[in-house]
């Protein structure tokens, strides 16, 4: 940052809010834009419940918390964890609701690749099954490759596939995300774009400030990993 002002870096404190706001700061020696894990286990444990007072309790925190001024990088899930559409049971309600809540909060929304169009988690145990192919088609390679895919895709890509959700609206109306086509996500984007640069107000539930980096970002399909800064370490398994 010290080079280049204008780099967007995101760092990774699997943390809670107290500890994440440490990292916080930039341009005084801080970071930018960090993660928020504790928003997002509350967002997806709210939907999964229907407890609105959840949510709403962690953003209270967040924005007693985190330093004014400052931005958040919110996301469901990423690949250490299990998925989203998983963890909702491909409840298609909830998870429009939960990709809703993601895109109207405050900050820079990070999107999980497979996300989008509600992919599950592979049938095994390990994090290999939390990384399957991108399943672009229903083709035996999945639009992935034309060769065999380095590991089996995950169970409903019959129809949990980007060329069905795309280019088959009917189909798409009753499962899809509310966003998830080209065009509903960019329009998504240029009204996250389109807010004032006028002010950044002192966090509160009330009146958010607005990112320095309006817009959304996505991790790659085709490469499951981002490069981060790691804070901390995920707490223990039970």
């Amino acid at each position: 940052l010290a080079a280049n002002p204008h780099a967007m870096v995101v760092g990774e404190s699997w943390a809670d809010c107290q500890t994440i706001s440490t990292y916080l700061g930039a341009p005084a020696g801080g970071l930018p834009l960090l993660f928020d894990f504790p928003l997002a286990d509350a967002v997806v444990s709210g939907v999964a419940s229907g407890s609105a007072r959840t949510i709403a309790a962690m953003l209270d925190t967040v924005a007693r918390t985190y330093p004014a001024g400052s931005a958040d990088a919110p996301f469901l899930t990423n690949h250490d964890q299990e998925r989203v559409a998983s963890r909702l049971g491909g409840d298609s309600a909830r998870l429009k609701l939960a990709a809703s809540i993601l895109l109207t909060l405050q900050g820079t929304p990070t999107i999980y690749y497979g996300e989008e169009i509600g992919m599950r988690n592979g049938t095994c145990p390990s994090d290999e099954c939390k990384r399957t192919p991108m399943a672009w088609d229903s083709t035996q390679g999945g639009g992935f490759t034309t060769a065999v895919p380095w590991h089996d895709f995950a169970t409903g890509r019959e129809t949990t596939n980007v060329a069905l959700q795309t280019g088959a609206s009917a189909a798409c109306s009753a499962n899809c995300w509310p966003f998830n086509s080209p065009s509903g996500w960019n329009q998504k984007s240029e009204v996250r774009s389109q807010k004032s640069e006028s002010s950044k107000p002192a966090r509160t539930t009330a009146n958010w400030p607005k990112t320095s980096s309006p817009g959304f970002a996505r991790i790659p399909r085709r490469r499951c990993w981002s490069r981060t800064i790691s804070a901390g370490a995920p707490p223990p398994v039970p």
